[in-house]
């Protein structure tokens, strides 16, 4: 009875991973824009770009998703005929612009609490003060402040972050992915905006090296700008404005190096399956035949 048992959790435990790796997974990160908080700024440029390229699972990247994003000021506004200025009581000067910015991730990744407060100062390369709060690993707000002083009301964040919009350790060679975006404050994008999905980062040398077989990018919604091989890309007012209706970016697409390593393993598990499986069905019939004996013998 023991054997029969093992036997069947094992065939079972297989046949669930093979329909484990042919159901598509789904994750996503939301960003949404508040703007300037003053409102003395609208938001005129944004820049994502977003590396989806191949590597090994729990692997940290350091340029996981690059936002870049600016402001001009917003002289049209009748409520902004007066410069609002803020006071930060760590840095000298006033400051004539607060930008905040809301990330949020959905994936399958184990969610972790924070309760500390980055604040970076720039003062080589304007005078802003940045710093990002962490709720949790998947909550985190940005916070950007531009001083008089500060000429180009331009933002730069890097996404330190693994397996944000894949499971990269994992077998299943399908997945889908969304990078929202939403605008919850003024803005007016000017056509240096762009947003970016790189699909593979190596560099071709002189040697003429190979790059690995490409993703295969089954849907994309909405239509980009242009698609190569290596990266998907969105550039202009235009197409900005198309992905913010939208609601952001949607891919469906398919890892086929994954595909080939999961189509072996399935074959693999199987034939084992289908031979723990056989087993059982023998073991059981000996089982029933042992006890119609025993119970004749008895009667």
């Amino acid at each position: 009875m023991t054997l029969f048992s093992v036997f069947l959790i094992i065939a079972l435990w297989m046949i669930a991973d093979v329909a484990q790796n042919n159901i598509a997974t789904f994750n996503q990160v939301v960003y949404t824009f508040y703007g300037d908080t003053l409102r003395n700024y609208k938001l005129t440029t944004l820049k994502m770009t977003s590396d989806m390229s191949r590597r090994p699972g729990n692997i940290y990247n350091p340029n996981d998703m690059l936002l870049e994003y600016g402001y001009t000021r917003d002289i049209y506004s009748d409520s902004l005929k007066t410069l609002k200025l803020f006071k930060d009581p760590r840095i000298s000067g006033l400051y004539d612009l607060i930008s905040v910015v809301h990330a949020i991730i959905d994936n399958e990744t184990p969610i972790k609490k924070h309760d500390s407060l980055y604040t970076v100062y720039h003062p080589t390369i304007s005078k802003q003060v940045c710093n990002t709060i962490k709720y949790t690993s998947h909550d985190k707000y940005y916070y950007g402040r531009s001083s008089l002083e500060d000429s180009t009301h331009y933002f730069r964040y890097s996404f330190f972050g693994k397996d944000v919009l894949k499971e990269w350790s994992k077998l299943n060679p399908y997945f889908k992915f969304r990078i929202g975006v939403k605008m919850d404050c003024k803005y007016e994008l000017d056509n240096n905006s762009e947003i970016t999905i790189v699909l593979d980062n190596s560099k071709n040398n002189a040697s003429g090296s190979f790059i690995k077989e490409p993703l295969n990018i089954d849907e994309i919604i909405p239509t980009p700008s242009y698609r190569t091989v290596s990266e998907i890309k969105y550039k202009g007012k235009e197409k900005i404005d198309e992905v913010i209706q939208n609601g952001g970016v949607y891919v469906s697409a398919l890892d086929p190096e994954k595909k080939a390593e999961a189509d072996k393993r399935q074959l693999l598990y199987s034939v084992f399956a289908g031979t723990f499986i056989a087993f059982c069905i023998d073991i059981f019939v000996q089982l029933i035949l042992k006890w119609r004996k025993i119970n004749k013998n008895h009667n």
